[in-house]
């Protein structure tokens, strides 16, 4: 059993930097789920490109399925790695709003489905070291001579995005939405019956393992040196306790932290708010 000691913050839409742990009271403000409900997408144009590349995992070969969307030849990378219950869907991709938040600020985006997800093969490891090897292979298969500059995780895809960042030592910086970052205080909080199921799976399967592979919080070298969170703080799935920790256990790194503490009920944001809170934290993370 990891046992973490963590000084715990909740101020809303914190700038924090180790060396400077001041707030900037005047960034503060409160983003509430029903923000931006008569919020209209205007499409960003852009060329889907989607293939399947084999891998090795445990002397195993595998396919992990990949998607490419370009709306100007050029432009940096992001990639962006799915939830729990979402995969990215090959006819569709780029006019969702994950690619389309991306597209609009600047970025052609690539993305990959893990393990057991629509064309990945495999059996669903809750983004362990599996899907960390299928991110690997897919994102060198999409990128091709292009340049990563970022990674976004979502719900359980936070595990993959950050585990993934770790073996890419040039990017610029790492989003995390509604994450998972330590899944000890998950399995013991989360009121998501079927993910605490499989976590009990995952433990018979690799042991106390199963968590440390899976628990970023437990070990932050590695990480990118430029970091935005939002979380909502009524999540009851990934309980915001845990990302409160995380986010003042990197306040002692040298990374520069954008929190962003959403005010909203227990269940999913619609989507339109998180694009809104989506597109705040992507401004952060280009500020110099």
């Amino acid at each position: 059993m990891r046992i973490l000691f963590y000084a715990v913050t909740t101020l809303i839409l914190t700038m924090a930097c180790a060396t400077t742990p001041d707030v900037d009271d005047s960034a503060s403000t409160k983003v509430d789920a029903a923000s931006g409900k008569d919020f209209k997408l205007s499409p960003t144009k852009s060329k889907l490109t989607a293939g399947i590349v084999d891998y090795k995992y445990d002397n195993q070969s595998f396919r992990a399925q990949w998607f490419q969307c370009i709306s100007k030849p050029g432009l940096p990378f992001v990639a962006f790695f799915h939830g729990s219950n979402d995969a990215n869907s090959p006819q569709s991709f780029c006019d969702d709003w994950n690619a389309q938040v991306l597209l609009k600020n600047g970025f052609n985006v690539i993305a990959v489905n893990r393990p057991s997800f629509k064309g990945s093969s495999g059996k669903d490891d809750l983004a362990g070291p599996q899907s960390v090897a299928a991110n690997v292979a897919g994102i060198k298969a999409a990128l091709g001579q292009g340049t990563l500059v970022g990674l976004w995780g979502v719900d359980s895809g936070v595990i993959a995005a950050a585990f993934t960042a770790k073996t890419l030592p040039s990017l610029n910086w790492l989003l995390l939405g509604s994450g998972f970052y330590d899944l000890e205080s998950i399995e013991r909080s989360s009121k998501n019956e079927a993910l605490v199921k499989l976590i009990a799976t995952l433990k018979s399967a690799e042991g106390e393992a199963a968590l440390e592979r899976r628990s970023v919080a437990w070990d932050i070298a590695g990480l990118p040196n430029r970091i935005a969170i939002y979380h909502s703080k009524n999540d009851d799935t990934a309980p915001k306790q845990q990302a409160d920790d995380f986010n003042a256990q990197l306040r002692t790194s040298q990374a520069k932290v954008f929190y962003n503490e959403v005010d909203a009920p227990a269940g999913s944001l619609p989507w339109q708010a998180q694009y809104q809170i989506v597109e705040k934290a992507l401004k952060q993370l280009k500020t110099k």
